[in-house]
């Protein structure tokens, strides 16, 4: 495993996210617009084994997720709350991820008690 940080958003607006640990990254931010943190685990793991890197679906372990607000016009991104399914990210984690992909933008990053339904 490399220490490398990455991230995969798709969407500009608010959704979930997790952070997780795969056999080719240190970490990985990963926000679709789905309603549940395992609904992006399985895109993600799906996204990444149909790229072609992987014989078999890939082994993720999930680091905890939150919300997600990512404003590309006002380069400004916003984390909070935490997953009920899958706990609390490392903050540091978050940040380290963001400030290394995003470094114009404007980052507010929290981690909170909120967990959205």
């Amino acid at each position: 495993m490399t220490n490398t940080y990455s991230v995969d958003i798709q969407h500009t607006n608010d959704e979930k996210y997790i952070i997780v640990n795969s056999e080719q990254t240190k970490y990985t931010l990963v926000s679709y617009p789905y309603r549940y943190h395992s609904q992006i685990l399985n895109a993600y793991r799906q996204h990444i084994f149909e790229s072609g890197n992987f014989t078999s679906p890939p082994t993720l372990l999930v680091q905890g997720g939150g919300i997600l607000t990512i404003d590309h016009d006002q380069k400004t991104i916003k984390t909070y709350g935490q997953s009920g399914g899958y706990g609390k990210p490392d903050i540091e984690i978050v940040k380290n991820i963001l400030q290394e992909h995003y470094p114009d933008y404007e980052l507010d990053v929290t981690v909170t008690d909120y967990i959205r339904d």
